[in-house]
């Protein structure tokens, strides 16, 4: 039995670990109720299938993107964001896309749009949801700095 949750700066998904449906959440980061200073994009539809948001501050962080999301149930949910670093063809250090996933006042460890070169899913690991309805913030990371949350 597994919930799974996929979150992308385009799709986030969650998938349920104990539910005996295999619950899954499908959330569309451009349906986010507050965008904050993130920006719906539309350039990669071919490839994503639908926007995304992205936080394009010019090296300065802007403001989180929130939104809310009802579970089926509460339990341990395994988190998914598809996401990609738009740097990584030059191989640099720093990924300017880089950012932060917050589930329910839970920071989630993994520092999102660091790994692929291409869309892909990052794992964002096993968060509990102990409310039916949680807030889920991205928090946008520049220069090292966790922008403010909402």
């Amino acid at each position: 039995m597994k919930k799974t949750v996929l979150i992308c700066i385009a799709v986030i998904v969650f998938s349920s670990l104990k539910s005996q449906n295999n619950d899954k959440i499908l959330i569309e980061a451009e349906s986010f109720a507050q965008k904050g200073g993130w920006v719906i994009d539309q350039q990669s539809m071919d490839v994503m299938g639908s926007p995304y948001l992205m936080a394009h501050g010019m090296g300065v962080p802007v403001p989180d993107a929130s939104t809310s999301v009802n579970f089926p149930v509460p339990g341990k949910y395994h988190v998914f964001v598809r996401t990609r670093n738009w740097v990584a063809r030059w191989n640099t250090t720093d990924a300017p896309g880089k950012f932060q996933l917050s589930v329910d006042g839970k920071m989630l460890e993994p520092i999102f749009g660091t790994k692929s070169e291409d869309w892909d899913w990052q794992d964002g690991g096993i968060v509990e949801v102990k409310n039916k309805n949680c807030k889920l913030l991205h928090f946008n990371r520049r220069a090292g700095q966790l922008g403010s949350c909402l």
